[in-house]
């Protein structure tokens, strides 16, 4: 028996000036690796490998800090005062840019999601649907997924249903 896929994202918000679509956010392909925050030495920036001792001993250090591996064996450690000032949106602000504005060909395409609208959002959604098919304007959103990953978002429209 196959598991229905569940959304990413539940009760999002497409938000086009005054008019505010709320959708359903699904992966298109599910990220198996997500980006893992390992214990590091806050002096050298070395990896520290776990090592589970006797429950009666007390292992307490706190010269260990979360840091994130940006290539093998090269870590960064966020600053905690960056993830605070980006504030976390549930939403995606649109801004329709007339195509000839945007290169596409510098448009990558890390990780795609498709977007079903609320069953309460029908005629929000289809006018949203025209504006991306019968302009010629290219949709672009700007959401924050997590508290510290603000992004662009390009919106295309496939196919009518």
């Amino acid at each position: 028996m196959t598991r229905p896929i569940s959304a990413y994202r539940s009760g999002f918000q497409l938000n086009l000036g005054l008019m505010t679509v709320p959708v359903n956010l699904y992966a298109v392909i599910p990220s198996k690796k997500g980006t893992a925050r390992h214990t590091l030495c806050a002096e050298h920036k070395v990896r520290i490998k776990q090592v589970y001792q006797c429950p009666e001993d007390e292992a307490l250090n706190p010269d260990t800090v979360k840091g994130v591996e940006i290539s093998k064996g090269n870590y960064v450690i966020p600053e905690v005062q960056e993830a605070e000032e980006i504030p976390a949106e549930d939403g995606i602000q649109i801004v329709a840019v007339p195509t000839n504005m945007v290169d596409q060909a510098t448009i990558t395409t890390d990780k795609l999601y498709y977007l079903e609208p609320h069953r309460t959002a029908q005629k929000a959604w289809e006018i949203l649907f025209r504006l991306a098919k019968d302009s010629k304007r290219t949709l672009i959103g700007q959401t924050t997924l997590r508290a510290n990953s603000r992004k662009l978002y390009r919106l295309t429209v496939f196919n009518e249903h």
